[in-house]
């Protein structure tokens, strides 16, 4: 039995797109009332352990 080598079909695609961010130290107000509070997440966490 022969080894052959066959290409790929299609070459890598290129990346979707590119992710920015900032880093704060307060959360805009805009967010505010829509996150859940630290307590809150650390609650939810102690349930998935």
């Amino acid at each position: 039995m022969k080894d052959t080598a066959v290409p790929a079909r299609s070459p890598v695609s290129p990346a979707i797109g590119v992710a920015t961010y900032r880093i704060v130290k307060h959360l805009p107000k805009s967010l505010k009332g829509q996150l859940p509070k630290p307590e809150e997440i650390a609650r939810l966490l102690e349930k998935v352990e």
